[in-house]
């Protein structure tokens, strides 16, 4: 008999079935007894609260009635000067209270106004003796005249729960008779306010009981009893179309119905097992252990502790399988292996990939020895994107070949004789690694430098040059204690390392150079603490014109750290714009400058502007203009007395969004002044015609110019900017030669430290004295 034949005469299922059918049946049986016995047991209560509440209604008419025909209102309403009258009224309503209730006392409230609404008599039972007249019993009674009824009952719940029960009847004040409706408007109105107890406490407890959801509603007063008991609710009146609505949510009855599932679901488990212990022994037998036996082997297959499967000369549906499984195992194998050298192997370059890197660095480390040295070369193409941008992702394609080609060569030559661990591999996109085990500092830097020849006046690819360039970091393992990503890390900083210092060149990690890291890192964190800013101070250099006189300030930042010490600007400025800090920095400074304008115009009249440096990358910000624009309107500063000063790489940003931004400075009353001139690789012209008003000479250009032979260039390059309307300000003046020489080519202002270096504003009051004294001592006017 085969698998199928013996698999199909067990029973399990239709016994399964069939238990699970009778435990539905019983089910829904037990199920509808329960809630019908539910539903009894909720109308009964109901009415008893509806009968309830019809006492309370009863007692209600009662006491209105009692006030108007035992002339208790009467005397009320005409002896006037009587001042007992109220305690009259109080002893009836305490006396009527008592009779109606001895067990309780639910408290009681009489309300009566006249034509105008104004209150004539107001009564309580308790013992607050300046309560007032609820807004819930006062709006009663204007329902009634607005209605224009003559009479009305109304209920609601207060602020405790407490069901209040209102009978508004309208009166005529002078015969304490029903008026007619048309004199609606000009009769008395009394309210009766009546707290209904026991209705209150039996509709909580029916809340409680089946956490049911009770409100007011203006539905029909009939009962709704809906055939399905997740929508089961009851009216009860209470007067006119106001009645309390009283529904019993369906999950309600799930604690019972879940019990009641609980045991049938634990009698028909009971019954299925028996049932299923002796179906397991048929099935063990018959179907499982010649298929536990298949799966035994190829658990030992997957182990490894088996090399196939057994063959199986049984023609039944194991035999077939193991025999299947068999053919298929051998030609999985073949392609498993096949697929272990792809995934390891980068497609485009034929060398080994970032896997085949990391397992293979990993073996090394797993028995690294102290004695031995495990050196990375990390090599990162440079320009590689503007390669794919400008000639295709084809040529970049085979550049990465030609650089893999040349990796592979490098390191055959320079480690051929050395463990067969060394060799090239590609991480990903234009980055390579070059992996070399016990290989000395000599053939390291002979591989390096080898790498870096490949790119000698750039990279030769089918008879084109490319202007690739690498650059390449270089770290070996220092001591026993060095781990894979700490070797990573090494290396990837001296890559970068190579890469700040200007490409194409060798950096190695070396524990000065992670110092500075570190140092960095430190910078960083200090910029992003919240306290950053109260290390930041001012200081403030003189600019002069062309009679050496004070005539303009130029404000610096400086950062006295707590922990770092002193800070220089070309450590913390360039940094905090990398990591996006700039406009915080900025706007602080501008604020400080800001407050202090006062401050400045009368310790120094002479002076014309105040210049603020600002980060080039505030022009392509498209909030820094508004925050600019707050800061003026807050501190009302003068116009023209600000000049913000912007390094000349702005231009390489987005021109559209620089153009709009500068134009808008200027249209706040500020000047503009191109910073670091001569540093960058913008064409003068392009530089003159944004909406600038003073170009900055960098102190570096200023050396170039001062030459001899480059005195001509400099006179044509001021008359340039003068022509266009600049003023031209020359920095870093430090001799008496460079001071005559700018004065003669026609520079407007000069600054430097053979002016003055940057001050306090307290030391540069100082400076200024000991100036001004010695232009009038040495008359030293050009």
């Amino acid at each position: 008999m085969n698998l199928r034949t013996r698999t199909s005469i067990l029973l399990l299922p239709v016994i399964a079935l069939s238990y699970a059918l009778s435990a539905w049946w019983i089910y829904q049986e037990e199920r509808a007894t329960l809630i019908q016995l539910e539903k009894s047991k909720l109308e009964q209560k109901i009415t008893a609260l509806h009968s309830s509440i019809s006492n309370y209604k009863s007692f209600q008419d009662a006491y209105l009635m009692s006030l108007l025909d035992g002339d208790l209102l009467a005397q009320f309403l005409i002896d006037t000067n009587n001042i007992y009258r109220s305690n009259i009224l109080q002893r009836h309503m305490e006396s009527s209270l008592g009779r109606f209730s001895a067990a309780e006392e639910p408290f009681l409230s009489l309300l009566v106004l006249d034509e105008k609404n104004e209150v004539i008599l107001h009564l309580e039972n308790s013992q607050d003796p300046f309560a007032e007249v609820s807004p819930r019993q006062m709006a009663a009674a204007m329902t009634l005249r607005q209605d224009k009824t003559i009479s009305s009952a109304t209920g609601h719940f207060d602020a405790d729960g407490h069901l209040m029960l209102y009978q508004s009847l309208a009166i005529d004040l002078r015969t304490l008779q029903a008026p007619i409706l048309s004199q609606i408007g000009q009769a008395g109105l009394m309210v009766v306010a009546l707290e209904a107890k026991s209705v209150s406490s039996g509709l909580r407890n029916l809340q409680k009981t089946y956490n049911a959801d009770i409100h007011f509603s203006s539905e029909t007063l009939a009962n709704k009893k809906s055939a399905l008991f997740a929508d089961m609710s009851f009216m009860i009146p209470l007067g006119g179309p106001n009645a309390v609505k009283l529904s019993i949510p369906g999950d309600y009855f799930e604690a019972p119905l879940i019990e009641l599932r609980s045991r049938l679901m634990l009698l028909s488990i009971i019954s299925c097992l028996a049932t299923f212990l002796l179906l397991q022994f048929l099935v063990a037998k018959f179907v499982t252990a010649p298929i536990a036996r298949l799966d035994l082997q190829l658990d030992e297959l997957l182990s490894e502790r088996r090399s196939d499967i057994s063959y199986s000369s049984s023609n039944d549906e194991i035999g077939r399988l193991a025999r299947k499984f068999q053919s298929l195992y051998t030609r999985l194998l073949a392609s498993f292996n096949e697929n272990y050298r792809k995934a390891r192997m980068d497609i485009l370059t034929g060398l080994p990939n970032r896997m085949a890197f990391n397992e293979q660095a990993r073996e090394l480390f797993d028995h690294y020895d102290s004695n031995r040295i495990i050196s990375v070369c990390y090599i990162d193409v440079d320009n590689f994107k503007y390669i794919n941008d400008k000639y295709g992702h084809e040529v970049g394609d085979r550049v990465l070949g030609q650089v893999a080609k040349g990796l592979n060569e490098s390191v055959e030559t320079c480690f051929s004789d050395h463990s067969p661990h060394s060799g090239a591999y590609r991480l990903s996109g234009d980055e390579f690694v070059v992996l070399a085990m016990d290989a000395n500092e000599e053939q390291i830097r002979d591989c390096a430098n080898s790498i870096l020849s490949l790119f000698e006046g750039g990279l030769t690819v089918a008879n084109a040059s490319y202007p690739v360039t690498v650059s390449l970091g270089v770290a070996s393992t220092q001591s026993e204690h060095c781990s894979l990503s700490e070797l990573m890390s090494n290396v990837d900083l001296a890559m970068y390392q190579a890469k700040k210092s200007g490409k194409n060149r060798i950096a190695k990690y070396s524990e000065t150079l992670a110092r500075q890291h570190r140092r960095m890192q430190n910078i960083e964190l200090a910029i992003k603490s919240p306290g950053f800013e109260d290390e930041l101070h001012l200081c403030y250099m003189p600019i002069v014109d062309r009679q050496l006189r004070l005539c303009s300030i130029e404000v610096l930042l400086r950062w006295t750290s707590k922990t770092l010490g002193n800070v220089p600007p070309d450590e913390f400025i360039p940094l905090a714009e990398s990591i996006g800090a700039f406009a915080k920095i900025d706007l602080w400074v501008i604020e400080q400058v800001f407050k202090n304008e006062s401050t400045l115009r009368e310790s120094f009249p002479m002076v014309k502007y105040v210049s603020i440096n600002i980060s080039s990358a505030e022009l392509n910000s498209i909030t820094f203009v508004d925050d600019l624009a707050i800061l003026a309107g807050r501190y009302d500063i003068s116009s023209g007395f600000f000049v913000l000063e912007v390094t000349e790489t702005f231009a390489t940003g987005n021109q559209e969004q620089v153009h709009e931004n500068l134009n808008r400075i200027r249209g706040l009353g500020f000047r503009i002044a191109i910073d670091d001139f001569g540093t960058g690789y913008t064409s003068v012209m392009q530089m003159l015609d944004y909406p600038a008003d003073a170009i900055k000479f960098d102190r570096s250009l200023i050396k170039r110019i001062s030459q001899q032979t480059n005195i001509e260039t400099a006179k044509a390059l001021v008359e340039l900017c003068k022509m266009q309307g600049l003023l031209v300000v020359a920095e870093g003046i430090e001799t008496e030669r460079q001071s005559v020489l700018f004065n003669d080519i026609g520079c407007s202002y000069q600054q430097g430290y053979f002016y003055g270096q940057p001050l306090s504003l307290e030391n540069l009051e100082s400076w200024l004295d000991t100036h001004t004294k010695q232009l009038e001592e040495s008359n030293l006017i050009y």
